[in-house]
């Protein structure tokens, strides 16, 4: 790092550039210390700094040197561009407007060394240019926020529904069972599955079946408790986990949501519709496969039994 440093300071010293040499040393040595935070400290918050005000003050020296020149006034643009990828919105942003305040003063005070033939038309040009500057990369930067956040929502809900998919309950459920081990707690989760739902889409086709799966998810939400999570499971399939929450108060659980459903008048079918549910406590902190195969066993009892009803697996 000094040795670059001392290397670009005595090239620039002999072209008898001093002043450029000392600043040039000093960004150098600057930028190559941000590098080194990254890679061998792996802090990116003091590098982000580093290199915004270096290019920030580079930036500002072209614009002085342009004396008054549009073309260098343009260069106002490219520091948020710089600015807001390493800084983000808030901060970007400060420090935006601090650099266009500089350069807005500068021309107002600084313009007696200057050929401005209007002063007050180049105040007027920077001050739009820094407006629409942060208005546009304001909005930019909403809306790739926006997207971003759009596409993990789409990622790990079901669009049919709205309830969180498959995937989801799988980090969700690793999460639980992490915070059971480690606070001695049980949980318990509800493996739903509605009877007989191929009928349903074959009788009465596909768009009720979807109507019929988005009342259902409702049904369930509206009986389970807020620190309760449902899932779509699949196909007709829906899954409950129930943090600390013994075998019993699942139990309670899943005859309220079997009798809610069995009650409940569907637009769209001339019938009611009944559900299947296996029922289990995580209480020695088993695998999740070894649990989840005693659910199914308990969900495919429940339907060999009959269906419309509960098992629970001992």
């Amino acid at each position: 790092m000094a040795l670059l440093s001392v290397a670009v300071a005595v090239n620039l010293f002999m072209t008898h550039h001093l002043y450029l040499a000392l600043i040039g040393s000093g960004f150098l040595t600057a930028l190559l210390y941000a590098g080194y935070l990254c890679k061998i400290e792996k802090n990116y918050i003091k590098p982000a700094w580093i290199v915004s005000l270096v290019l920030g003050i580079l930036l500002y020296g072209l614009i002085l040197d342009g004396k008054g020149d549009r073309g260098a006034y343009s260069l106002i643009l490219f520091f948020p561009v710089i600015v807001y990828p390493l800084l983000g919105l808030k901060k970007g942003t400060y420090l935006y407007f601090i650099f266009g305040s500089l350069i807005w003063l500068t021309t107002l005070y600084g313009t007696q060394y200057w050929s401005l033939q209007d002063p007050y038309m180049h105040l007027l040009n920077t001050s739009l240019t820094l407006l629409a500057g942060g208005v546009v990369l304001y909005n930019a930067e909403r809306f790739v926020k926006e997207l971003i956040e759009s596409f993990h929502k789409t990622s790990i809900t079901d669009p049919l529904t709205g309830l969180w998919n498959r995937k989801m309950s799988d980090e969700m459920l690793e999460r639980v069972d992490d915070e059971s081990r480690r606070y001695k707690k049980n949980y318990s989760v509800i493996l739903l599955d509605i009877d007989f739902f191929k009928k349903i889409n074959d009788t009465y086709g596909h768009q009720a079946g979807d109507k019929v799966l988005v009342e259902f998810s409702k049904i369930v939400e509206q009986n389970t408790r807020k620190s309760d999570m449902v899932f779509r499971w699949g196909g007709e399939e829906f899954l409950v986990i129930l943090p600390n929450t013994s075998l019993n108060g699942a139990a309670i659980t899943a005859e309220k949501i079997i009798n809610k459903v069995r009650n409940h008048k569907y637009p769209d079918l001339e019938e009611g519709m009944t559900v299947s549910a296996g029922v289990a406590e995580n209480t020695n902190h088993m695998e999740k496969d070894r649990f989840f195969k005693r659910v199914d066993e308990a969900l495919y009892q429940a339907k060999d039994e009959g269906r419309d009803r509960y098992i629970l697996a001992h």
